[in-house]
């Protein structure tokens, strides 16, 4: 069952059409500075300092009297800003009430958010982020401003050309610059409507304005006459969102550290996600978008399309949010949630995406008592204004056909307001915690080769409930590591190693981990096969072999004898075991063994019997018995101490295989191994002096 959240404001500005040039809303308590740690240094204002906590002010009347006293909006000088001239721009200036908001506490370190609602620009559309922005720190402006006509770059028949359409219109509405490439907005020929004009009238307004002397709009001015964008954030809903991000992208902007983005951007081109390409401006710039950049949006935004699956995702928003690298699947994944449940991290667990899943409801005339879900229709609208729908019907003012629409909004909280503090940040460092570093649980690590390994490092713990712009900074036996799950080589050993996050206001805190790197596999190493000569003198035979090396996946192995006889040794006739160890710097070893049998002479007749006995044919049969009978009268002569007469045999059985070889009964290469073997036999019986061989 979802909860009921409730936002808690000290003044909601619903709608101000009412209000005139100059319109002051109630005054509330004086608004009173705040002290911070003393290890911190700023400078605060110690007095209570009284002012409005919100107030408005015309376009119009924020570019004052000309030099030459003349009415800027007499319709001849064309300077005024959001001057109802009687012409088209005149209507697209759009003059309603730019809206202004204080801090619930005023000091001299706090920050401007400059918020952008959608639509046309108009501030007076009902939106409770600002509120929620001044109660975490900021100044806020909520400008009023001609919206850059972006929604056509989609309808250029060049692709290219439509991709890059929406940067060249925002930066004509940002600047008032005439862009010679963008035809689908006139802002250039009227640049005093431009944001970054009508954003400089309204602070040097509100800085003069004898009703407001210590309201503190004048730090975000260098000299009066220019806004000092190193203490300025951004924020906008729908189209806003596109604007801002834009400005986020521009060198003239990039001093600004947090931008918040509300429902958006879309900009770009493809009926699906499939096909979808994001407007050029859009892209990865690494350190600002994938680091400043933060996002709400509810899934169903804007979602006429369903997924393969069924599901119709925000993804145009998704797309364009992954091209500025929002999202990083290892160390920022997207945070999904319903903001009716209990139990959201009050930092979304670091996450600059943050998506509402908060239930469908899929009957727009199905209106059960409260806590209502949320429709396709409210779902755009309803991350900025976090209240649902009571009534859904056909908007009638469109005039291509006729869409659904919320026509009454209910007062059910949809429970947003902690995922707008979160991707607003805290807007003064008064308001601000330090955040609480979490290094990882110690970890125990096997070493995978160059005599250490490579260790995935956890920071994902750490916890900043001001959703704060972190830095991660690793230091050990490394070189310094940045990031919230770095990897890092580290040798053989135990490391402490220690981390310090640190966030847009230079509070921090540091922890440790202790990582030890263990060795405790076992070197490999593999022996020969076993190996059986013949003898070749009384002594045995030499036996040559390629000795085993062992080889550490963490280490150098060192590989030692430990039994039997070297490579190369005279092995004595009888069977021998040799075995070689492998050990690693760690003491861990691994041995191997294998055999070396040298045959007796009885054992290498019994073989020649075996092989004349193969050779039938060529051999005759008589022939091979002549053969085998000098053999076994070798064998019977071995076997009862007459060495003479078996060196005797031995030799007439060598003069016969010769004999074969002469004729053509055998050849080379059949005979010549019976005559080496019976040799063998001759010189390890003594019958020769031969050395061993």
């Amino acid at each position: 069952m979802k909860t009921k959240r409730t936002l808690i404001i000290a003044t909601v500005l619903v709608a101000l059409p009412m209000l005139t040039a100059f319109a002051v809303l109630p005054k509330t308590q004086p608004v009173e500075a705040r002290t911070v740690s003393a290890n911190h240094v700023m400078q605060v204002d110690p007095t209570p300092t009284p002012g409005p906590e919100s107030y408005s002010v015309l376009p119009s009347d924020t570019d004052g009297p000309q030099n030459d006293g003349s009415d800027p909006c007499d319709g001849q000088t064309g300077a005024g800003i959001g001057c109802d001239q009687p012409d088209e721009w005149g209507k697209h200036a759009i003059n309603e009430e730019h809206l202004l908001y204080l801090p619930t506490m005023l000091t001299n370190t706090g920050k401007l958010l400059v918020f952008l609602n959608g639509d046309d620009g108009s501030a007076t559309r009902t939106n409770g982020v600002p509120v929620v922005a001044a109660e975490r720190g900021y100044h806020v402006i909520q400008l009023t401003y001609p919206t850059a006509k972006a929604n056509g770059c989609s309808d250029l028949s060049n692709h290219q050309d439509a991709l890059d359409c929406f940067g060249d219109a925002f930066r004509e509405a940002v600047t008032g610059e005439e862009n010679p490439d963008s035809n689908l907005t006139t802002i250039g020929d009227h640049p005093q409507d431009s944001i970054m004009n009508r954003l400089l009238r309204v602070l040097q307004w509100a800085d003069a304005d004898a009703n407001y002397p210590n309201d503190g709009w004048g730090k975000y001015l260098v000299n009066h006459d220019a806004v000092d964008w190193t203490k300025v954030h951004l924020a906008g809903f729908s189209n806003g969102s596109s604007h801002v991000s834009y400005m986020g992208t521009m060198p003239e902007f990039q001093s600004v550290k947090r931008i918040a983005l509300l429902a958006g951007p879309n900009d770009g081109v493809g009926g699906t996600a499939e096909e979808w390409d994001s407007a050029s401006y859009i892209r990865l710039i690494p350190g600002i978008t994938d680091t400043r950049y933060y996002g709400l949006v509810h899934r169903l935004n804007k979602a006429d399309k369903p997924d393969s699956n069924g599901q119709p995702p925000a993804y145009q928003v998704y797309k364009n949010w992954h091209k500025f690298g929002m999202e990083d699947p290892v160390n920022r994944p997207r945070f999904e949630f319903d903001p009716g449940e209990p139990g959201v991290p009050e930092d979304f667990d670091g996450a600059h995406m943050l998506v509402s899943i908060d239930p469908e409801r899929l009957q727009a005339s199905d209106m059960p008592p409260p806590p209502w879900g949320t429709t396709k229709e409210e779902a755009h609208i309803s991350v900025g204004r976090n209240r649902y729908c009571t009534e859904i019907g056909d908007d009638l003012d469109t005039t291509d056909e006729i869409e659904h629409k919320c026509l009454r909004w209910g007062d059910e909280s949809i429970g947003y307001e902690p995922a707008w503090r979160c991707i607003l940040g805290t807007g003064d460092i008064s308001l601000s915690s330090a955040p609480i570093a979490d290094a990882g649980p110690n970890q125990t690590v096997e070493c995978e080769g160059g005599g250490g390994a490579n260790v995935n490092l956890d920071g994902s713990g750490t916890r900043d409930l001001d959703c704060g712009v972190l830095t991660y900074t690793w230091t050990g036996s490394f070189v310094a590591a940045t990031g919230r799950k770095p990897t890092v080589f580290l040798p053989v050993g135990t490391h402490l190693v220690n981390l310090e996050v640190k966030d847009e206001w230079n509070w921090s805190d540091s922890k440790t981990v202790l990582i030890t790197v263990q060795d405790t596999e076992p070197p490999t190493i593999s022996c020969p096969a076993d190996i059986v000569v013949e003898p070749t003198c009384s002594s045995g035979a030499v036996v040559t072999y390629t000795a085993p090396v062992g080889a550490d996946t963490c280490t150098e192995a060192f590989t030692t004898q430990t039994a039997g006889l070297a490579s190369g040794s005279i092995f004595p006739i009888g069977t021998t075991t040799v075995t070689y160890t492998a050990t690693d710097a760690s003491n861990n070893t691994a041995s191997c063994s294998f055999t070396v049998k040298v045959l007796t002479a009885a054992e290498v007749i019994q073989n020649l019997i075996s092989r004349v006995q193969a050779l039938q044919p060529p051999l005759s049969g008589q022939q091979a018995q002549g053969l085998r009978s000098k053999l076994n009268a070798a064998l019977v002569a071995i076997e009862s101490g007459q060495k003479n007469v078996a060196c005797n045999k031995l030799n007439d059985f060598i003069s016969q295989v010769q004999t074969y070889i002469n004729n053509g009964k055998l050849t080379s290469a059949q005979g010549q191994p019976l005559i080496d073997s019976a040799a063998h036999v001759r010189n390890t019986l003594g019958c020769t002096a031969l050395g061993c061989t």
